[in-house]
């Protein structure tokens, strides 16, 4: 069941270097769900993009857990209210246990890791609350 369209718009930032087919997926369902979605090829780019406005998903596709801790500490120096409500890290590490560390780097962003090969569910789990709070 796709759930109804988004009275509100919220934004969406999505870094995809890998130009993955979920991610496209996942674009399309936010688009029909009424979204503000942009793509871009770097988490810099995400980053900014979403302390541009307020963001409610920053999805960040990123293999490298030197990487993901960069792009964390990078939002932990934004001030609470430029931070994304919710961050999603698409990691190809199915041995990764580091969500509590990163929780703890960003107070008040709930940060979700989705192994790359088994993702598209927790991620469309994730699109689907938010289109949920929105209405």
């Amino acid at each position: 069941m796709i759930p109804s369209i988004a009275t509100t718009t919220s934004r969406v930032v999505i870094h995809d270097s890998h130009t993955e087919p979920v991610v496209s997926v996942a674009v399309q369902l936010l688009n029909v769900l009424g979204h503000d979605v942009a793509l871009t090829e770097s988490a810099d780019a995400a980053i900014s993009l979403a302390m541009e406005s307020r963001t409610e998903l920053l999805v960040l596709s990123l293999t490298d857990h030197d990487e993901q801790c960069a792009a964390l500490d990078r939002l932990a120096m934004l001030p609470a209210s430029a931070r994304p409500r919710q961050v999603a890290i698409l990691s190809d590490d199915e041995t990764d246990s580091s969500i509590p560390p990163m929780q703890r780097k960003l107070p008040g962003v709930r940060v979700h890791l989705f192994v790359r090969a088994i993702h598209a569910h927790g991620l469309l789990k994730v699109i689907k609350r938010i289109a949920s709070l929105a209405n």
